[in-house]
């Protein structure tokens, strides 16, 4: 479904309305360790925290002080609550990045954008962010990973959860729960006609002003990510997570199907061959064109298997994942306060130098004044020799010195040259005697 209809479903399906209702999700209530999760808020500094007021003030410190820190952003990521601090959230992790301290960027400030971003519905920014990681540099982690994709696929948003998907194949991640929803995730999204890919591209498009520019065509790729088409990064991630599976018939369906999505022609008949026609499910069989000609596959339903196959895993993996999520958690809750105590003893620490220097400068004035006319001639030749060394500073006059029209001089006389005395020079005023 395409044009103004799919584009009012998806509208109506971000609603609030939709967000707040309860699905049937395949991981079990306890994976979202929401307790262990909001065990961070106990912290002094989230109680009496004002997000508004603390945004503008960081926004100040990257734009004009340029002092924001990764703590200061992981602070405000931990502490979002509603859809206008998910907004300023994305807005000061983008200027985080433009700084070296980026480099200090917590992993719980990664994990906490995620999470914020699915609490608010904010999938088109969140799904944004993942894709320029030059710019934010977001990346999932394991939970995450499993927790998005989960949201995704019980919620019905196939393309959501394919692009999440083929970040698996992008960090060449190999957790099996996430493995195993990222395929049914890029499987249901293939079979469903994979429409969806690119959300709400026409309000984009509404304020983005072009200019036209010349610039050098680049014809390399690396074919990972540089990757564009849907078709192509559909079917690497297919290709990819089979791979990582035990080489069933579902594995290599997925591989099978890649393969053929990327445009691997030569590849597919090789790989065709090599499996066999008992090792591919028949409805890849018949997406497969001339290659998939008279091969007899297997009888099964991809998307069921594939269910069922994420159920397992579940089952198998998801205890594991959540022991050692919480134990992050209380690492996580530990090193940030542990910074925070640090940051509070260096600024008291500065705070004590400067009052120190402060005082030595009031106690030094202080005695000036008291032994003023004591040092008083000692002063005068201080200043006498501040002047002499402020007049060095002068360039030397070189120019005006010799007669000219504007500066005549008058060559000297041998009576002008000689000292009169007193007398003579009284009686020389006076005249002749009359």
């Amino acid at each position: 479904m395409n044009g103004p209809a799919s584009r009012c479903l998806h509208k109506l399906l971000r609603s609030k309305d939709w967000r707040n209702t309860k699905f049937r999700t395949m991981v079990s209530e306890a994976f979202e360790c929401k307790s262990q999760w909001e065990a961070r808020l106990s912290s002094p500094i989230f109680e009496k925290l004002r997000m508004n007021e603390y945004f503008v003030e960081l926004d100040r410190k990257f734009s004009n002080e340029l002092r924001g820190s990764a703590l200061d952003v992981d602070i405000f990521a931990n502490n979002v609550k509603n859809e206008t601090d998910a907004e300023h959230m994305e807005e000061l992790l983008h200027k985080l990045r433009r700084t070296p301290h980026t480099v200090h960027t917590a992993p719980s400030t990664g994990h906490a954008v995620v999470r914020a971003m699915l609490e608010h519905g904010q999938v088109d920014h969140l799904l944004a962010m993942l894709d320029d990681r030059i710019n934010y540099g977001l990346f999932l982690d394991n939970y995450t990973q499993v927790l998005a994709l989960d949201t995704f696929l019980e919620k019905g948003e196939e393309a959501a959860a394919a692009r999440v998907a083929s970040h698996l194949m992008l960090q060449e991640e190999t957790e099996p729960l996430a493995v195993s929803l990222g395929s049914l995730a890029v499987w249901r999204f293939w079979s469903g006609g994979m429409e969806g890919w690119e959300v709400d591209k026409e309000a984009e498009e509404e304020e983005v002003i072009r200019v036209r520019v010349k610039m050098v065509p680049n014809n390399y790729t690396d074919d990972h990510f540089d990757l564009r088409e849907p078709d192509k990064i559909i079917g690497k991630t297919m290709f990819y997570l089979g791979g990582l599976g035990n080489g069933d018939v579902l594995d290599k369906s997925l591989m099978a199907m890649g393969l053929k999505l990327m445009g691997r022609e030569e590849e597919l008949g090789e790989f065709v061959k090599e499996c066999g026609g008992k090792s591919l499910a028949v409805s890849v069989v018949e997406g497969l064109g001339k290659v998939g000609e008279g091969i007899e596959g297997v009888e099964l339903d991809m998307k069921v298997e594939l269910e069922n196959a994420a159920k397992a895993t579940v089952e198998k993996c998801q205890e594991g994942l959540i022991n050692k999520q919480v134990d992050l958690y209380k690492n996580w809750n530990k090193s940030r306060d542990d910074q925070l105590q640090k940051h509070y003893e260096d600024m008291k620490r500065s705070a004590r130098v400067e009052s120190i220097e402060q005082t030595k400068k009031d106690l030094k004035e202080k005695e000036e004044g008291l032994f003023f006319f004591d040092n008083f001639d000692k002063l005068e030749m201080e200043k006498e020799e501040k002047s002499r060394a402020w007049l060095r500073t002068f360039p030397k006059k070189t120019w005006g010195l010799g007669p000219s029209s504007y500066n005549p001089k008058k060559p000297r006389t041998e009576e002008s040259q000689a000292k009169l005395a007193r007398w003579q020079r009284r009686e020389l005023k006076r005249g002749p005697p009359k």
